[in-house]
């Protein structure tokens, strides 16, 4: 049996009984929320917005693409946001037709700060656990960023993996959450990928290698 079969299988359990009261994944969140100490309360804040950071990258690209006549970065910026739209349309509609309760409201033993914001009336799905967009979004911007800095892709691969853990940390999600949310984040984006390269050759990513002056390390790359 291959290494990626335990994986496919806890995936394919979690989706016929996410609602459910699905052992594993309530025992994997209880001993991963209840490892708990000062740095991590700190590390997870900071880490459960890790997401949130390439969407303003690719607006910047896209802006400063658009008005310094820069094609690298303007469509660096288009590839991020296509891809982010199609990664987010999924997701929500997996939340909408789930409905899975999040464990910081489940589970009366879990731990954390999580509580719904602004963005749950806004977007009422978002009131829902499974599957992370968090976790989808991280791997997604993973994805793309690596591609265009292979150099750096085990950073973005660990940031995003720390993403997930984040979010377990304050109770917003069960690991079948996060890893359910990775793998469709991680899909939805290749696929994204070779579709805009599909349909114009100019899009594809592994051509626009921007050099934005706000972020001089990017030169570096």
């Amino acid at each position: 049996m291959s290494a990626r079969n335990p994986i496919l299988i806890f995936l394919i359990l979690l989706c016929l009984n996410v609602n459910g009261e699905f052992a594993i994944d309530k025992k994997a969140f209880l001993a991963i929320n209840g490892c708990r100490n000062s740095f991590f309360d700190g590390a997870s804040i900071v880490l459960s917005d890790v997401a949130v950071i390439p969407n303003l990258i690719y607006v910047y690209s896209l802006g400063y693409g658009y008005f310094r006549d820069k094609s690298d970065a303007l469509n660096f910026g288009k590839a991020g946001l296509l891809t982010d739209i199609a990664v987010m349309t999924v997701n929500q509609t997996l939340k909408a037709v789930v409905k899975r309760e999040r464990p910081k409201f489940a589970i009366p033993e879990a731990q954390g700060d999580y509580s719904d914001g602004f963005v749950t009336r806004i977007i009422p799905s978002e009131k829902y656990s499974f599957p992370s967009q968090s976790a989808s979004l991280s791997m997604s911007a993973a994805l793309v960023f690596s591609t265009v800095y292979p150099n750096w892709d085990k950073y973005f691969y660990t940031l995003a993996i720390l993403n997930g853990w984040a979010r377990i940390y304050r109770a917003a999600h069960y690991p079948g959450d996060v890893l359910f949310g990775e793998v469709l984040g991680f899909g939805v984006t290749y696929g994204m990928l070779a579709i805009l390269k599909k349909a114009d050759n100019d899009m594809d990513i592994c051509k626009n290698k921007p050099r934005l002056p706000i972020f001089s390390i990017s030169g570096t790359f």
